[in-house]
């Protein structure tokens, strides 16, 4: 039997309301231990990388309009609040359980 892929859609908002990506919300356990690693080191460069094995589309385009490819290259020229906005919204995504 093949294992579900659950999703889940993010939006960003103000300055970058329009940009959209959808993540993977259950990751395998070593995606799992890599996001651990990456918060506990604190090195923005493993958070990156963690973080960007968890997407599997967005619509980003860099200034010239053309489209980026996902993962943690890519990351390198968005500005950094933007990267921020989306850690936080992934992370809300991931690891906040809903009411019950």
């Amino acid at each position: 039997m093949k294992l579900p892929v659950k999703k889940v859609d993010i939006a960003l908002a103000g300055d970058y309301e329009g940009f959209t990506l959808t993540i993977r919300k259950n990751f395998t356990t070593e995606q799992f231990d890599a996001i651990v690693a990456a918060r506990e080191t604190g090195k923005f460069s493993e958070m990156r990388n963690a973080m960007a094995g968890l997407i599997l589309s967005w619509n980003f385009a860099d200034e010239d309009g053309k489209s980026l490819p996902i993962g943690a290259e890519s990351f390198k020229i968005l500005p950094v609040e933007m990267v921020s906005e989306i850690f936080t919204k992934m992370s809300e995504a991931v690891f906040t359980v809903p009411n019950a």
